[in-house]
């Protein structure tokens, strides 16, 4: 149902109101008032979700209204304001104090209610769309800090169950539970829960036997996230269920190495439901606890890349301007402040145009131009383009525009332009991109060196590809001698113009050679990324007497350098050093981490089964 609260002092037009209202659309749960104060009650005492308020009232009128509850109260709740034919001046001060539309009452009622029909619906579905906005955002927020929990913490149990408490602390869950695999891995049993429901013990194996509830097991048995609707009954003791309770569970299994380990439980309260973005981040919540517990199994704890949480849309306020005929300003709303951070009176009585190759990329100059022209010109045409513009900062922000030709109006005379600032969602949409990418670019990784046979070079192998990944002109792989506990360059990999240089220099590929150096050139790496990779006199490269620092820099004019130690169980085993001219752009610190970590763990796998097959020799 959506509660709509009606304004207005004309008792005979109000109920006319509500009634054809009711009538449009059943969704409709209609209340009124007669008067302001008696609006404000209703506000204060009541859930409404909408209100529809007349201009002119005795005492308080609409635009006191809408002060009272934007500049006093801080309620946003949405607000359309009813004016009287010829009151566009109120029209724009009721939007620049924060309504949300503005209907004329003029004309056949009908059509006149159908309108207002309409824009009700808009507004709440808009509502509807910043509500579950708000709802990722804020599971966003809370996943990050379970990354930063399963980065930071090294006790695994203090781990699932923070990450408990992270989701219930999020809006709309009831309760969270995590049931994992145990040692010998055998049976899925409970190992943490947080929230409302009583804590029932139970157990099942991986092939879907035991005692466990029939969500659980359908989930098990089906591999596939298990969601509880409404007034299904799975279980006869759930008495969430019994009560009649409106409200929705995902079970969710949690996989390592393809096989599952776990169940993540997650029950969301009355009025919450599960929408796809949301199981898509519970996904990766489940995927983090399958990642970190194998580590933790096999005494491998890495750190887990931090993830980028994706801004969503953050609307701010609409900016209204007005162009007449001749295509200049003649009105702008004070909202300008807030989206372009310009004085209006810096911008009223210029030419659009003028405004336009101004403040517009140049790239979408043309266009606006165009588009605003032809709105001039021909009445029924809409304008609506997303441009990019310089704030006052000097960066480049994104805007929505919107503009309709009003020139007929008597009133106005001009070309109406609305425009909003959608720069933080443009910005999510490219994080999201990024983050993509290096999620499959380091899962594609992860996979191809984790499975590198003995028989293979595994250090030409990560060499090659993590150049590649990473873009750098230089890479070298060091890895400690077992025998002479001498830090050995095992690989270097460069890009192709590089090779040939070193090949004309050397007569060979850089690949090819095998460059002892000595650890003390490495002493200060630590877990951290650091940019001085050391000066040991002794390390000599391509003839020079130099450290192999300054001889790579020389030789292939390098302008930067990072060093990333590779540790395994806390004991240094190898270093990476990368390298970059002016036009290469440096790796991100925590994705070369991620990069590192998958790295040292694939080297001493393969180091092991190397020795071990030796060993049996």
């Amino acid at each position: 149902m959506i509660k709509i609260l009606l304004v207005d002092d004309d008792v005979e037009y109000l109920n006319l109101e509500k009634l054809f209202l009711e009538r449009e659309d059943e969704r409709f749960e209609i209340s009124v008032a007669c008067t302001v104060e008696e609006a404000l009650d209703y506000i204060d005492n009541d859930e409404i979700d909408i209100v529809v308020s007349d201009y002119m009232m005795p005492n308080m009128d609409g635009l006191d209204f809408l002060k009272i509850l934007r500049l006093e109260k801080s309620n946003d709740i949405p607000f359309i304001m009813l004016t009287g034919k010829g009151r566009e001046e109120v029209a724009m001060a009721s939007l620049n104090l924060g309504a949300d539309r503005y209907i004329q009452k003029s004309g056949d009622a009908r059509s006149q209610f159908g309108v207002l029909a309409q824009s009700i619906s808009q507004e709440m579905e808009h509502v509807e769309a910043k509500r579950n906005v708000r709802d990722i955002n804020t599971l966003l927020k809370s996943i990050r800090r379970v990354n930063q929990l399963m980065v930071k913490e090294t006790d695994f149990n203090k781990i699932i169950n923070g990450v408990c408490e992270i989701l219930l602390e999020t809006q709309g869950y009831l309760d969270v539970v995590i049931a994992l695999v145990d040692e010998n891995n055998e049976i899925i049993r409970p190992m943490a829960g947080t929230g409302e429901h009583d804590k029932r013990r139970w157990f099942i194996t991986p092939d879907g036997k035991g005692d466990a509830p029939r969500c659980i097991k359908d989930a098990i048995g089906s591999r596939k996230t298990t969601i509880i609707g409404y007034q299904e009954r799975y279980c006869n003791d759930c008495k969430y269920f019994q009560a009649g309770s409106v409200h929705q569970t995902v079970i969710m299994p949690i996989f390592s190495k393809d096989k599952i380990v776990g169940i993540l439980f997650a029950c969301k309260s009355t009025g919450h439901d599960i929408n796809d973005s949301e199981l898509e981040l519970l996904d990766e919540v489940a995927g983090d606890i399958g990642f970190i517990m194998e580590k933790f199994k096999a005494e491998k704890l890495l750190k887990e890349k931090e993830k980028k949480f994706r801004t969503l849309i953050n609307k701010s306020s609409e900016v209204i301007m007005l162009i007449d005929e001749n295509l200049d300003i003649y009105f702008i709303s004070d909202s300008i402040k807030s989206v372009l951070d310009r004085d209006p009176k810096d911008i009223l009585d210029q030419s659009a145009i003028d405004l336009i190759e101004e403040l517009v990329h140049k790239e979408d100059v043309e266009g606006f131009t165009e588009a605003l022209k032809e709105c001039i010109q021909d009445e029924k045409h809409v304008l609506r383009m997303e441009v990019r513009y310089m704030h006052n900062d000097g960066t480049w922000h994104w805007i929505e525009a919107e503009g309709r030709n009003r020139l007929s109006d008597p009133v106005v005379k001009g070309v109406v332009i609305n425009f909003r600032d959608i720069t933080y969602h443009k910005l999510s949409e490219e994080n999201v991109r990024k983050m993509n990418q290096f999620l499959t670019a380091l899962n594609k990784y992860s996979l191809e060196v984790t499975t590198v046979p003995v028989s293979y070079d595994i250090f030409t192998i990560i060499s090659h590809k993590l150049r590649e990944l990473i873009g750098a002109k230089v890479l070298i792989l060091s890895i400690f001698d077992e025998d002479t506990f001498d830090l050995v360059v095992r690989h270097i990999t460069l890009s192709e113009e590089n090779n040939e240089k070193i090949t004309d220099l050397l007569g060979r590929r850089a690949e090819d050679l095998r460059i002892k150096v000595t650890p003390e050139m490495y002493e200060n790496l630590t877990y951290e990324i650091v940019g001085d990779i050391g000066t040991a006199q002794d390390a000599t490269f391509c003839g020079m007497s130099e450290p192999i620092d300054a001889c790579i820099r020389k030789l292939f004019r390098m302008q930067w350098s990072i060093g990333i130690a590779l540790m395994h169980e806390g004991t240094l085993i190898g270093v990476i050093l990368i390298y970059g001219d002016e036009d290469t752009k440096k790796p991100d610190s925590e994705e070369l981490k991620a990069f590192a970590s998958v790295t040292s763990n694939a080297i001493h796998r393969w180091m092991t089964e190397k020795k071990l097959i030796k060993s049996k020799r």
